[in-house]
């Protein structure tokens, strides 16, 4: 067999190197925190933050646009300024209540969206192609991480999707109102 010292020796090495790893994993995880926290993380919700979130003032253009589309009316405030197709998925429950990018707090159940591009507070309608039905959701978080999707959505808003059990299905999006703030 080996000899004791040698034995010895390969044991304290071992040890000495799975030291060395910790802290260097250790600092280098420091110092991607570091990064992350300079870049504005373009996740789809950061991390949970339990400070109280302000009331979004978008939500009342989004309930006025739903009122005119309930009514049937017509309006040009109802016609797409812009389309586009793709796909979208939908926020994991575990999300509830962290604060989105708008700084409002994620709430499951309001028919909300993250989008990579359109500004804040953007009202899109959102179709789902392959049965028709769709809804109206406010962009208020950046998002989705995956390049191939176009939109995360609440689960209120996927659910009157039905896309629960699906989890990814293709759409068309329509701009009815671009948000007044900037896409920070």
């Amino acid at each position: 067999g080996m000899s004791q010292p040698l034995a010895r020796w390969c044991l304290f090495l071992a040890a000495f190197s799975l030291v060395l790893g910790g802290i260097g994993s250790d600092a280098q995880a420091k110092r991607r925190g570091k990064r992350r926290q300079g870049k504005r993380a373009l996740t789809a919700l950061h991390a949970p933050s339990y400070r109280e979130c302000p009331p979004s003032r978008e939500a009342s253009d989004q309930e006025e646009l739903e009122e005119e589309l309930q009514e049937g009316r017509r309006s040009k405030s109802l016609r797409p300024k812009r389309v586009q197709r793709g796909r979208v998925s939908y926020y994991h429950d575990s999300l509830a209540g962290n604060c989105t990018a708008s700084g409002e707090s994620y709430d499951p159940e309001a028919h909300t969206a993250a989008s990579r591009t359109l500004p804040l507070g953007t009202i899109v309608r959102v179709v789902r192609l392959d049965n028709g039905q769709s809804v109206m959701v406010r962009i208020n978080d950046r998002g989705p991480q995956r390049k191939r999707r176009i939109l995360d959505l609440s689960r209120g808003a996927a659910e009157s999707l039905d896309m629960i059990e699906k989890g990814v299905v293709r759409v068309r999006v329509e701009v009815l109102r671009y948000g007044r703030r900037s896409s920070s």
